[in-house]
């Protein structure tokens, strides 16, 4: 009986399509990778279904399948179906976000001349400008082995070729074939090589061998030689490249001794791993004693995994209060009931410690899955994963599609940061899929905070998630002293040097002078923000995006942080011409310099995008800081948050104002968020008190009141009380749609012509379209419609989300063009 099957390509499509599936194609099955043709390439695509009904028209075959077996399962589908629902996106782009890169492949066809005509086409029409068809016959002529439509494309300078390459074909001109599709991630297979079996147990063999080898082939003997002394003492072959480096031999000396029959070569298959650079992390003592609330916690947790359903809990613990140990605590129970635990952390640079301290416990059950590993690495990785080999998983927010069969419990580390928002499509949040999809697999989850975010807080408050708090250190260590340092009133009295306060610069000695860690934040990367002309008032702004170039002492550069786009600093205003240009603000370099400037004898590290960009740098960065070879650290929130190192007693905030002023709802929650993560890294034990100095031109921000006194859920109360007058989350939800475009014009009218499509409803409101905070970004201007929905009138925003998607179809079918793109972000991070 011929089957169908339903499959969704690996592409930015919104639609599943069915093919018809060959007999000998028996591996075909929901949750297998198949290589579908589409349109005139073949790529791949998922098979998530199956369809008895009679097509009505003819169908084209499967051309193969990539999997012996499903890589997922029908409830993981499901889960990535609702990601695709929730977030506007196409399926098939989520699917390919939960494959490692490497794992979709893409291929080509070539047009393949067969007429023996054909080549005499280029001289048919010497008089008249060649047609289209005429092209195309002549570059195939000229390509007798072929030539693929990629380069067709290019060289005819169309897209449109389909019907010209189904004439010729129908005419018997041209053939189309379809090229070998390749992956970019597969196993990697090292060659090894032993001595033949006819040697190594034949003594008369043996010795005649090595007589011949070492009169006629010295180089031959040593290779031998070398492979009987290592199969004595390990009883296995030899690498090839240990052979060669070994020997200086060369591939044909190797081959030769296959050929005689002295030898044997074979290959094994190699698992990539990046644990090497997590290989000296100190392991956590196995004897640790919980307090009371970690044991309460604990109980608590290890209750729920043990009902085998879903749950959903906020483990609200100051900073040190030891929520990592309860996390470990509760994974045991969940590896003992034989499922997997999936942890997120927003940050790579928190994954050093953390690995550490998960493999200290759980040993090679660990897999790590981000974005720093090389290709292969992360391919094995997720094998592992898939395969159950690793129970437990860590990683950045794409882990949460971890290929986990048996899902029980699911961890959301510092559950507020931004981060876990990605910025690309598919746009989704990775603690609220954790969530979701800790529901669909009757999993736990548990989202974990010092500063929770007014989300979560709110949904633990108003019982939809089960609130567990850690009021205290977990060692009994005291919460560091907080100070703010007025700067506006400091450079009145003249107490500030460049980017140091002397209040600042005092403790910093003190602390140097005791050989205790420091910690220095300051949220802006590069020398300095603005180079303005004191003349005329005008800053160099990059040519592409709407904002003003970042100055970066190294190479002397003004950079945008958005696209990348470099000059050389100016040495005259362009507006003017005057030459009287200054700096202005202080990113990470600026201050390095500064603190250089009063410590000359302190060795400093910093940790910032422009240092962490090689692999294996913020392990690099933070081995320095942690074993005191370094005695500051400097970084942007690279090292506010999840950072463990007992010898830091001082944290210092160059500049707390750098978020409070920002077009966003949000700015006061980060500023408190962030100002609490980085003081919880000081004085973490009982043997010293930390302390904080906070830098502001604003001490009576109350995110800066607030944070000085770690109160919480002071702060909590009053944002939420704006919120609530404003119709901001958590009582409403958001859905951003903007538009981008070349033509600033053409996206106006187009942000209009979609806005009046929304129909508002019951509790919604409908905002703009307005200009985006930045007008302008790589070279597209964009404009944005901002839906708020009223949570009590719409609880799960099915009908706002069915409003804005009925807007985007009718818009899609009278109005859309390729001038114009149009971009859905559910929940965004930043209004």
């Amino acid at each position: 009986m011929q089957r169908y099957a339903q499959v969704v390509p690996l592409q930015a499509i919104r639609q599943v399509f069915t093919y018809s599936v060959p007999d000998d194609l028996a591996a075909a099955a929901v949750g297998v990778r198949a290589i579908i043709p589409f349109g005139r390439k073949l790529v791949t695509g998922v098979i998530v279904g199956f369809t008895d009904e009679t097509p009505t028209q003819k169908l084209k075959p499967l051309w193969d399948v990539l999997d012996a077996s499903p890589i997922w399962t029908k409830e993981y589908l499901d889960f990535t179906s609702w990601i695709a629902e929730y977030y506007f996106a196409p399926w098939g782009e989520v699917l390919r976000a939960a494959l490692p890169q490497g794992m979709a492949a893409e291929s080509d066809f070539r047009v393949v001349p067969i007429a023996k005509d054909l080549t005499d086409s280029a001289t048919l029409f010497p008089e008249k400008r060649e047609t289209k068809r005429e092209l195309l016959l002549r570059l195939v002529a000229q390509n007798p082995a072929g030539i693929g439509m990629k380069a067709l494309r290019k060289k005819m300078g169309t897209s449109a070729l389909a019907a010209i390459i189904k004439e010729c074909e129908a005419q018997g001109l041209v053939a189309v074939h379809a090229t070998d599709v390749a992956l970019r991630a597969k196993p990697k297979l090292v060659r090894f090589l032993r001595l033949s079996e006819s040697l190594l147990y034949n003594a008369d063999n043996l010795r005649e061998a090595f007589d011949e080898l070492e009169k006629h082939s010295p180089r031959q003997a040593a290779v031998a030689a070398l492979l009987l002394e290592h199969y004595h003492k390990e009883k296995t072959g030899l690498p090839v490249a240990a052979i060669t480096a070994k020997t200086g031999a060369s591939s044909a000396a190797l081959h030769r001794l296959v050929e005689k029959e002295y030898a044997v070569e074979y290959t094994i298959e190699t698992i990539r791993s990046s644990f090497s650079q997590f290989a000296d992390e100190t392991p956590t003592p196995p004897n640790v004693v919980l307090n009371t609330a970690q044991r309460d916690a604990v109980t608590t947790l290890q209750s729920a995994v043990a009902e085998g359903t879903y749950t959903a809990f906020l483990l609200h613990g100051v900073t040190g209060s030891g929520k990592t140990q309860v996390y470990i605590e509760v994974i045991k129970t969940v590896l003992a009931q034989g499922r997997a635990v999936i942890t997120l952390v927003p940050e790579i640079s928190l994954t050093p410690q953390l690995i550490g301290r998960y493999r200290a416990h759980f040993g090679e059950q660990v897999a790590v899955l981000h974005s720093k590993m090389g290709i292969g690495e992360r391919y094995d990785a997720w094998r592992g994963v898939q395969s159950g080999k690793h129970n437990v998983i860590i990683g950045v927010r794409s882990a949460v599609f971890a290929p986990v069969k048996n899902l029980g419990l699911i961890v959301a580390d510092e559950e507020h940061e931004s981060s876990f928002k990605q910025s690309d499509p598919p746009r989704y949040n990775a603690r609220d899929c954790a969530v979701v999809r800790a529901q669909m697999q009757h999993a736990v989850a548990v989202l974990g905070s010092a500063t929770p975010s007014l989300e979560s807080y709110y949904n633990a408050a108003t019982g939809k998630y089960r609130l567990l708090e850690l009021p205290e250190r977990a060692d009994g260590a005291l919460m560091p002293e907080v100070m703010a340092v007025n700067m506006r009133d400091a450079r009145k009295k003249h107490e500030v040097r460049d980017s140091i306060s002397f209040t600042l610069r005092d403790h910093i000695a003190l602390r140097l002078k005791k050989r205790e860690g420091i910690i220095l934040l300051q949220n802006r990367r590069g020398f300095a923000p603005v180079q303005q002309c004191m003349d005329c008032g005008a800053s160099p702004q990059c040519p592409h995006c709407s904002v003003t170039l970042t100055f970066h002492k190294v190479n002397n550069l003004l950079r945008c942080h958005y696209c990348g786009f470099t000059i050389p600093a100016v040495k005259a205003c362009a507006t003017c011409g005057s030459t009287d240009v200054k700096l202005f603000g202080a990113g990470t370099q600026r201050v390095e310099e500064d603190v250089v400037a009063l410590f000359p004898d302190a060795k400093i590290v910093r940790m910032d995008m422009d240092t962490t960009s090689r692999k294996g740098s913020h392990k690099t960065i933070l081995d320095s800081f942690g074993s005191g070879e370094s005695d500051i650290l400097l970084g942007t929130q690279m090292v506010a948050k999840g950072l463990d190192f007992p010898r830091v007693t001082l944290v210092g905030v160059i500049n707390a104002d750098t978020q409070m002023h920002l077009p966003d709802f949000r700015a006061g929650e980060r500023t408190f968020q962030l100002l609490t993560q980085v003081a919880g890294r000081a004085g973490r034990t009982l043997a010293q008190l930390g302390e904080v100095i906070i830098q502001t031109s604003n001490p009576d921000e109350e995110a800066i009141k607030c944070a000085l006194q770690h109160d919480f859920k002071s702060f909590y109360a009053l944002e939420l009380q704006k919120r609530r007058e404003l119709m901001y989350p958590p009582y409403s939800r958001i859905i951003m749609v903007e538009l981008k475009g070349k033509d600033e014009k053409i996206v106006q009218e187009h942000a209009g012509m979609l806005a009046k499509r929304i129909e508002p409803r019951k509790g919604s409101e409908i905002l703009g379209p307005q200009q985006a905070p930045i007008q302008k970004l790589r070279d597209e201007y964009r404009w944005r419609i901002l839906i708020k929905n009223n949570k009590d009138a719409d609880p799960s925003g099915a009908i706002i989300r069915a409003s804005v998607q009925r807007a985007l179809d009718e818009y899609a079918a009278h109005h859309a063009t390729r001038a114009v793109r149009v971009i859905v972000d559910v929940d965004p991070q930043g209004v």
